[in-house]
């Protein structure tokens, strides 16, 4: 899904048509959405996070899932348009993430990103924004982009919360 998210979404909609098992589902359904995310199709990878959500409570994948919707969302905001009911839906996905799921595989990244969302929805400077869409790149593992941006905010705004905060990632 990293490497061909196009690919991966045309072969996990296939895989889902044919009805598989509940975890097979599940996973197909997290998977197909993080490839959603890769290819602009947010509100698509939302919606099958939810549905993981809500059918599978107690499966293997209900983590990932509360995370994909939540990530779903930052990014939607980062690469569509901003809208503050997306942030503090978002907000709220990885604050359950990290409360339910403290020692889980994303505690780390949810908490970043629930900061993340709660700093987005209280600057209204977009130059300033731009700081804190680069950690969300730094969170998806575009370090040289995300290192160049925040380097450069750190330079631009020393001696400010958006500054020092660009300093620390």
């Amino acid at each position: 899904a990293k490497k061909d998210p196009d690919g991966a979404a045309t072969a996990l909609a296939a895989l889902i048509r044919r009805k598989p098992g509940r975890a097979l589902l599940s996973e197909s359904l997290v998977a197909l959405a993080a490839a959603e995310v890769r290819i602009g199709r947010h509100d698509a990878a939302r919606a099958n996070c939810e549905s993981v959500i809500s059918s599978d409570a107690n499966g293997d994948m209900i983590d990932e899932a509360i995370f994909g919707a939540g990530w779903s969302d930052l990014t939607y905001c980062r690469d569509k348009k901003l809208e503050i009911a997306r942030l503090r839906r978002a907000a709220k996905q990885f604050e359950t993430y990290a409360s339910k799921f403290s020692r889980g595989e994303f505690a780390y990244r949810a908490k970043e990103c629930s900061w993340v969302c709660r700093s987005l929805e209280q600057e209204y400077s977009t130059e300033r924004r731009s700081v804190f869409f680069a950690i969300v790149q730094l969170l998806e593992g575009k370090l040289d982009t995300a290192y160049k941006a925040l380097e450069a905010a750190a330079k631009k705004y020393q001696d400010t919360y958006v500054g020092e905060a660009a300093k620390f990632y």
